[in-house]
């Protein structure tokens, strides 16, 4: 799942790791020379890998942004991979003539983890415990939430909970587990529906109560809810 903090991790050809976190980050500008002090002085060259990058934008110095961009500008000693689960702010960051990051970098959008991977990787963390999945319920949580990987590990982890020692995890806990993730979701997704403007508000009221396959039956208050989140994901990838 999208790690919530703005984490760092540098690494060299002797695979020696440094890793920073957004918590370790006292003194923006003071702690960007100590890093950037070390990458300098690396006997071989480095690649420093910055997780949701977008985060910067929320440290409390309004121009860490710039200075940043500054100092990887003029560091010789190091390659830099700026990662971000938030598509549209990273978009804005690199491609907005406003931004200090503007058109500094080759952009390269990362697809889901295909199904043929992520199969063996829930079966075995599911045996590793004694416990078992049906395949064609793993292809079914994958193929639901189209592979993005959030959604599909929230799933997959409140499936693994409603699954006891020696039991079989099987379709049958699909509907159970989305409900348990949708009522725990519950106020999250009512905040932000508070906050959308009105004509938005009945767009999403109404695909939440369209039903495809029989669009003059209303869907039920539970599958308007899994369409509504459906479509949240797609807007999200």
């Amino acid at each position: 799942m999208p790690h919530p903090a703005c984490g760092s991790s540098f690494l060299h050809s002797e695979k020696r790791f440094l890793n920073i976190g957004l918590g370790d980050i006292h003194a923006a500008e003071a702690t960007l020379d100590e890093i950037f002090a070390y990458l300098e002085q690396a006997d071989k060259p480095c690649i420093v890998a910055i997780d949701e990058f977008q985060q910067i934008g929320n440290y409390a110095e309004k121009n860490v942004e710039a200075i940043l961009r500054t100092k990887v500008q003029h560091c010789r000693n190091a390659h830099f991979i700026f990662a971000g689960s938030q598509k549209h702010i990273m978009m804005n960051m690199f491609n907005s003539p406003a931004r200090p990051f503007y058109q500094s970098v080759n952009m390269m959008q990362l697809q889901s983890i295909p199904l043929i991977a992520y199969k063996p990787f829930v079966e075995r963390l599911f045996l590793e415990n004694e416990k078992n999945i049906e395949p064609e319920l793993i292809e079914q949580v994958y193929d639901f939430f189209e592979g993005h990987t959030w959604y599909v590990q929230l799933m997959f982890n409140e499936l693994y909970i409603l699954t006891g020692k020696g039991q079989l995890c099987d379709r049958s806990l699909h509907d159970t587990a989305l409900t348990n993730i949708l009522q725990m979701q519950d106020f999250t997704y009512q905040e932000i529906f508070s906050r959308l403007p009105e004509k938005q508000k009945e767009v999403l009221i109404a695909i939440g109560k369209v039903n495809p396959e029989k669009p003059d039956v209303p869907l039920n208050k539970n599958d308007a809810f899994q369409k509504v989140q459906k479509r949240r994901v797609q807007e999200k990838r």
